[in-house]
């Protein structure tokens, strides 16, 4: 015959594996059973996005997306970009982002395991006792505990799977967003790096029109002095004379702010030493862009991308806020030693264990809870409009920039013909006051209309290259190289 010790512990080996065994249920039962409450992602309708091609883009031909910046044919900007990719404050904080949302769904997958917990205690108490007679004496008990406890909510409505899920979005839409900080810069030390250079050109041009409008100024005294020339033409030279100047201070003090804006977008002390390339070697970068079809922008953008995300979390909200309507199952197991002796602690007569089923179903606030719901659908919806605001302007920023691209074109044109023609004007006026049959003042009109033009010139093809990263941003161009420069972040 089995005694008495040897029934208990073949009980309490049975209850254990029963136990095991119904948690093992519960760990699989969402996976045949749960249902989860959020809706279906639907297909958005955005106006424009079955065209076969913008109706700026002349080309007709297949966007090929590219490291865009290098196509200017210039190394420092190329190195300088790398840098501010790697470096910028900016982009560091992104990442930084992006491993915070990496933790942050592993701390929402956790609850679909068991959470197990040890937890060991120690106590000594006086507790009144009485004897046969009623009389009341005090008798002190210790009291201490070894025990394991695993605790499991049932997924029954994919409530934790929904919230779980979110995270991933989540952090599935900070690399998008780490995409578009790293566009961003580069968008920003490209209009930087040519304006900069920009200046650099136009410096000395204003510089030659100061010396003139100077030479010109005091020619012009001399003869208000000598009575040859009005007052009215004398004080309109002597003020294009401050204005040059005022030109001229105004643009260095322009170039030296945009020199500090590079480097501290960059990460670097703002007084840095910076190289740029002459303006003049950029042109060749300008050769227009084939936009493609603009439903694939629409999977190249990161904006784009973090907008669909959203519509996707505010879906599974809803089934999470309709899961919180629903009854609860939420198990728990425990098992160890507790006795009222250290010695006999982990002796077979000192085993507890315990098996917990819990059903909860909420009653009151159940009109907030369904107010949550409809919240939840109301933001779903908010969602879906904010994407399709978002689509929206992406197709104007792609068809603004190219139809802008095609003015600007045309408008360099001008000006460069009224550049050639300024020039040949200035070459008869030039060779007119040596002669001696035109006068020294109509001679420096002449070469300050000419140095004018040429500014306006630099200037339209400034234009043009901030037009080229506008539009190269627009159309979501260099994503894919983002990866391969910066590094980590995007796994």
């Amino acid at each position: 015959m089995k005694s008495v010790s040897s029934v208990r512990t073949g009980i309490l080996e049975r209850a254990l594996a029963w136990a095991g065994a119904v948690t093992a249920f519960a760990l699989f039962l969402p996976w045949f059973y749960g249902c989860s409450l959020a809706p279906p992602m639907k297909k958005v309708e955005i106006p424009g996005a079955a065209r076969t091609s913008f109706s700026g883009d002349k080309t007709g031909r297949p966007f090929s997306d590219s490291a865009w910046w290098t196509l200017f044919g210039d190394t420092r900007l190329t190195d300088l970009i790398a840098y501010a990719l790697k470096q910028s404050p900016d982009a560091r904080h992104a990442l930084l982002n992006v491993e915070a949302f990496r933790q942050q769904m592993i701390i929402a997958r956790a609850p679909l395991l068991p959470g197990v917990d040890f937890n060991g205690d120690i106590g000594r108490s006086r507790q009144p006792v009485y004897d046969r007679k009623g009389n009341r004496k005090g008798e002190e008990v210790n009291n201490f505990g070894l025990l394991l406890t695993a605790s499991y909510e049932v997924d029954l409505w994919k409530r934790i799977a929904n919230s779980a899920e979110m995270a991933r979005l989540a952090l599935l839409s900070s690399r998008e967003n780490l995409n578009t900080v790293y566009q961003t810069l580069t968008a920003n030390v490209s209009r930087l790096y040519f304006e900069i250079s920009e200046l650099e050109a136009e410096l000395p041009l204003w510089g030659q029109l100061l010396k003139i409008t100077k030479l010109q100024a005091d020619d012009a005294k001399r003869g208000y002095f000598n009575g040859i020339m009005d007052g009215n033409t004398y004080l309109t030279i002597q003020q294009r004379e401050e204005k040059a100047r005022q030109d001229l201070f105004a643009n260095r003090r322009k170039l030296s702010v945009s020199r500090f804006g590079l480097n501290t977008l960059m990460g670097k002390e703002p007084a840095a030493r910076l190289v740029v390339s002459p303006f003049d070697i950029f042109e060749k970068g300008l050769a227009p862009v084939p936009a493609g079809l603009p439903s694939k922008l629409l999977e190249r953008r990161p904006d784009v991308r973090i907008a669909e995300l959203r519509v996707r979390q505010a879906l599974l909200n809803i089934g999470v806020k309709k899961a919180a309507l629903l009854p609860a199952l939420r198990l728990t197991a425990n098992g160890g030693y507790r006795s009222p002796e250290l010695s006999d602690l982990t002796g077979g007569s000192s085993k507890v264990w315990a098996l917990l089923g819990g059903l909860t179903q909420p009653i009151f606030h159940r009109g907030a809870k369904k107010a949550a719901v409809k919240k939840a659908e109301i933001e779903a919806q908010m969602a879906v409009e904010a994407y399709r605001k978002v689509a929206l302007n992406a197709f104007r920023e792609v068809e603004s920039a190219l139809t802008v691209y095609e003015e600007l074109v045309l408008q360099l044109e001008q000006e460069k013909k009224a550049y050639r023609n300024e020039a040949i004007v200035y070459r008869r006026v030039h060779n007119g006051y040596l002669s001696g049959t035109r006068s020294f003042q109509g001679f420096l009109s002449a070469k300050i209309s000419l140095l004018s033009r040429r500014i306006v010139v630099f200037r339209l093809y400034l234009r043009l290259l901030q037009n080229r990263v506008q539009l190269y941003t627009a159309l979501g161009g260099g994503i894919a190289k983002f990866k391969e420069i910066a590094g980590g972040g995007h796994e």
